[in-house]
């Protein structure tokens, strides 16, 4: 049996070898071989030059999310980034497949990344309710800068080889074999006398720190309505990395990934995520017919509640608006009348359009309209337990078999579960995560 994480040497160089299937995980007997392994080639005389690479498709992908629960058992990743770091001898990152969160964590402590072009490197822990915790707020900007560091921290999207490339992220771009590249460049290296490059010492993303503390401010204010803390908390993070010590910047990245990873925001994220995620396995699902749907619910009269209807109304389909609350509903209203105004004036719907948009919306402080929807999509985004609990209660006496029910708002307070426990017909409802905003 091949080892969890295999080393050899060749040609003085070093190779380093994930092989955790599927996706190379980084778990703790995959941690603790790498930081053994760069351990032993540091202390080789014979070595040069050290490569990180991984068998399979794809170079490590990040943790478990079910271990995000968990206690972390040592070593952390951080301690083997710090490791890989601290090396003196130059470690190469050699990435293909999908380089994801810790993934890309560990690549950025290497002191050189060489990709293949089809690869793709993301950081997706705001998407899921948390920051990095193995030290990417603080190496990232270092070495792409602060806009762009913040962009790959917030909108938690992946981005091509060839994005990274442009960026700095990536130092070269393989189109074939990357395993004879990556032994080729370690030789190269050792050849031309080329020395580690620590990612903590460098500084090309932070040789303007005025333009690099207005960049923060702007990304501040452009975020200031978004709800999910851990977005503000990156950007605060991103700050840091040009304010404090490195070692006071990572220590402040793992403080505050604790204080998150356990939050209910979080929980309710990584819920969502992995329920998606089961629901790709076709395979092991039931058959099932798409149940037909011709007027859609929305209840909610809050900011998200508001995107959502937005969307909703591009359909054509026939639309009932529900909220409590009549005031909050004609402020809400005065809104989306007022954006379609403004979509008029700029040319991207006409008047005909707007008009017929609102011609089928009914706005309603009764629920008892909800009844006739086919689809009903909650978005109570600031309601408290009991509110969602009574909402979801009526919803379940009122609506008749086969309506579809979604939640928009699974990262607030009790999760899918409790909505499903109040609604009764937990196999009618579903989770809505829109990670980046509701699209449209």
């Amino acid at each position: 049996m091949s080892a969890i994480v295999e080393y050899k040497v060749r040609d003085g160089v070093a190779l380093i070898t994930v092989n955790n299937p599927p996706i190379n995980a980084l778990s703790q007997p995959v941690r603790t071989a790498l930081r053994g392994h760069v351990e032993a080639a540091e202390a080789d005389p014979e070595v040069g030059a050290i490569v990180i690479q991984a068998e399979g498709r794809t170079f490590p992908a990040g943790a478990d999310l079910r271990d995000f629960h968990a206690r972390i058992e040592p070593p952390t990743l951080g301690d083997v980034a710090r490791t890989v770091e601290d090396c003196t001898k130059p470690v190469i990152a050699a990435i293909h497949g999908t380089a994801l969160g810790g993934g890309l964590e560990l690549a950025l402590a290497c002191h050189y990344r060489i990709a293949h072009i089809d690869a793709q490197l993301g950081l997706p822990d705001v998407a899921l309710g948390a920051v990095p915790a193995a030290g990417a707020s603080q190496r990232l900007p270092r070495i792409v800068g602060v806009k762009a560091a913040l962009d790959l921290l917030i909108t938690a999207r992946p981005i091509s080889t060839i994005g990274a490339e442009r960026i700095g992220l990536v130092d070269k771009v393989i189109k074939k074999n990357l395993r004879r590249a990556a032994l080729g460049s370690a030789r190269n290296f050792i050849g031309a006398g080329i020395a580690a490059r620590p990612t903590r010492a460098r500084r090309e993303g932070m040789s303007n720190p005025r333009a690099y503390l207005e960049a923060v401010k702007d990304r501040r204010e452009s975020t200031a309505q978004d709800r999910r803390e851990a977005v503000h908390k990156a950007i605060d993070l991103v700050e840091a990395a040009l304010l404090l010590p490195f070692e006071a910047g990572l220590e402040v990245e793992r403080a505050t990934f604790e204080d998150l990873v356990e939050s209910d925001q979080a929980r309710g994220l990584r819920h969502a995520f992995l329920a998606e995620r089961r629901t790709t396995h076709g395979a092991a699902l039931a058959p099932s017919h798409a149940r037909p749907h011709d007027r859609i619910g929305v209840v909610g009269a809050g900011p998200l509640a508001v995107d959502i209807l937005r969307a909703a109304m591009k359909t054509g389909q026939r639309l009932v608006w529900h909220d409590d609350n009549t005031q909050a509903l004609d402020t809400a209203m005065g809104r989306i009348e007022a954006a379609l105004e403004r979509a008029v004036e700029r040319g991207t719907i006409t008047s005909a359009g707007r008009d017929a948009q609102l011609a089928h919306l009914s706005a309603v402080p009764d629920p008892e309209p909800l009844a006739e929807c086919d689809v009903v999509i909650e978005g109570m985004q600031a309601a408290k337990p009991d509110e969602l609990r009574t909402m979801y209660e009526r919803l379940g006496s009122m609506a008749r078999p086969g309506t579809v029910f979604a939640s928009a708002t699974t990262a607030g307070p009790g999760g899918l579960e409790a909505r499903a426990q109040a609604l009764g017909r937990p196999q009618d409802l579903v989770a809505l995560l829109f990670a980046q905003g509701v699209p449209g």
